[in-house]
């Protein structure tokens, strides 16, 4: 299985990009729900980090593709299935230095989270906890005392971002 490591230095930020669904074969394969909108982009790390009870443990791509929804990858530190089936569930991750940099019109999903999402009347509709992919398109999922409110990520509907001052502003109204 795994040798002990130590566990990754906490004070690096590490952004969690899929689950592991189940075993993919019997030769150690992991399939991967992504927590992204574009699967493909998995295929640009190379190395991945894994939740182990109080550590991150790194996992090392030996190889890896994309069908469909899914992300199918082999990793080094596993040789069956039972050691996959072993972590089913458990986040995988990838540390916030890895990921490529982006135009300033551009941004990643997770750092949107905890921005303060405002309809154009300016009235808060909540936080934005995460965004999720129903398929269709991307949704804001924004929280406030009262309740959850599933906001679709698309034109007209997503009007602004604000990463500087963490602030969406999305044509929806309270009542919705």
């Amino acid at each position: 299985m795994l040798n002990s490591l130590d566990a990754r230095d906490q004070t690096e930020a590490l952004v969690r990009v899929g689950r592991v669904v189940s075993p993919f074969g019997v030769k150690g394969w992991a399939k991967i729900n992504p927590y992204t909108e574009i699967p493909e982009t998995l295929l640009f790390f190379k190395r991945y980090w894994f939740r182990s009870t109080e550590k991150w443990l790194p996992l090392t791509v030996v190889s890896h593709e994309v069908r469909q929804k899914y992300y199918f990858v082999k990793f080094e530190e596993f040789s069956d299935r039972e050691q996959i089936q072993a972590i089913k569930g458990a986040d995988i991750a990838v540390p916030q230095s890895d990921f490529p940099v982006l135009s300033n019109d551009e941004f990643y999903w997770f750092q949107l989270e905890g921005a303060e999402v405002h309809n154009l009347e300016g009235d808060s509709l909540g936080v934005l906890s995460r965004i999720t992919n129903s398929g269709a398109n991307p949704l804001l999922v924004v929280t406030d005392q009262k309740k959850e409110r599933l906001i679709p990520a698309v034109d007209p509907i997503l009007r602004s971002v604000d990463l500087v001052n963490s602030r969406i502003t999305v044509d929806w109204q309270l009542d919705f």
